[in-house]
This record gives C-alpha cells, sequence and structure tokens, in this order.
C-alpha cells in the first residue's frame, strides 16, 4: 500500500512542470537591471544633493560679485555721487598664535583733483577669552589712512588661543571728518580655505 502511494505520488511529480534554465535566464537579468537601477538612482540622488550644494555656493559667489561690483562702479565712476568713505571688503584667516588680515578701504566718488584722505585705521577683534563673560576688545592693528580711492591694509596680529573671536571692528578716523565705525562677524569675514576653532 505504502509503494503504491509513493508510486502515485511520484507519477504527480511527473506531471508538474518544473522551470527549465532558458526560462530562468529573463528573471535574473531582470533581477540584475533592477539592482543596476537602484544603483543608478543613488547614485542620480547623490549627485542632486551635490549640484543643490553648489546652487548655494555660487548663489552666495554671485551675489558677493554683485556687491564687489557695485562698489568698483561707485569708485571708478564717481560723477554725481556724493563722496564717501567704507570697507569694501575683509579677510581674515587664523593661524596658530596669530590672526592675518586683508582689508580693503574704499573712498567712494572722491573727484579726480581731490588730495588723499589722511588719518589713523584701527582694527579690533572682539570676541571672549575662555572662561571669561566680558567681551574684550584686541588690538590687531593700527596703521596710517592715505586713501584716495583704495587703500589696503595687510598684515597679522598675535592672538592668544584662549580668545574666541566673534567680530572684528574696524575705526576709521579720516581728519577733519567724524570718526567711522564698521563691524564684521567673524565666521563671514573668514577665508574660505582658513580653519577656525568652533
Amino acid at each position: 500500500m505504502v509503494a503504491g502511494q509513493l508510486a502515485g505520488w511520484a507519477t504527480g511529480l511527473r506531471g508538474v512542470e518544473t522551470p527549465s534554465p532558458v526560462d530562468a535566464e529573463p528573471l535574473v537579468a531582470l533581477r540584475e537591471q533592477n539592482a543596476l537601477l537602484r544603483q543608478l538612482q543613488l547614485v542620480d540622488r547623490e549627485a542632486l544633493v551635490v549640484l543643490r550644494g553648489q546652487m548655494v555656493d555660487l548663489n552666495a559667489r554671485n551675489a558677493d560679485l554683485e556687491r564687489r561690483l557695485d562698489l568698483l562702479r561707485g569708485v571708478l565712476l564717481p560723477h554725481g555721487r556724493t563722496p564717501d568713505l567704507g570697507v569694501g571688503e575683509v579677510t581674515l584667516t587664523r593661524h596658530a598664535g596669530e590672526v592675518a588680515y586683508r582689508v580693503l578701504l574704499v573712498r567712494v566718488a572722491a573727484g579726480d583733483d581731490a588730495p588723499a584722505l589722511a588719518g589713523r585705521v584701527r582694527l579690533w577683534l572682539l570676541g571672549q577669552e575662555a572662561g571669561g563673560d566680558a567681551q574684550p576688545a584686541l588690538l590687531l592693528a593700527e596703521q596710517s589712512l592715505s586713501l584716495s580711492r583704495l587703500q589696503v591694509l595687510s598684515g597679522a596680529g598675535p592672538v592668544a588661543a584662549t580668545f574666541a573671536p566673534q567680530r572684528l571692528r574696524v575705526d576709521l578716523e579720516p581728519k577733519g571728518q567724524a570718526p567711522r565705525r564698521f563691524e564684521f562677524p567673524w565666521r563671514e569675514a573668514l577665508a574660505a580655505r582658513a580653519t577656525s576653532p568652533p
């Protein structure tokens, strides 16, 4: 009886078709294609994230270039504008024990026959000493002002590692005019290649 059941079961199995290797090939090919498409989708997503970051960076650079262009137009095309004095660009770089600076001073709309503007320029770092509540002002540089249209101040000054800068202040004291003060956030003034402690 058991032998008869086994024989009937074996006969039933013979009637069921098993997939041939030829039928499995399209399925394997579809699986490989699906895996490849998923990988491409991941690559596309990563590329999109990178492109969005580059767009943000390019928009920021474009805005900065527009600001600089407007500033230079005022310097080079002064007709019809009131004379003015300002800071066109600030770049800071922090190295071990010092801060390097580059400051572009601009005198907008000074006539060709206008004498150079004389006076003093002071650069201050405003921030905090480690563990202190007060916000000390650290004199970074003091130089003479001799400005017809553009003047670049550059150099470096010592800064303790325990000092955490927050702002750069530029005090312009032209002779015969009221002093002018400009402040720039530390992080915005850092050079792109610079590294700064958090």
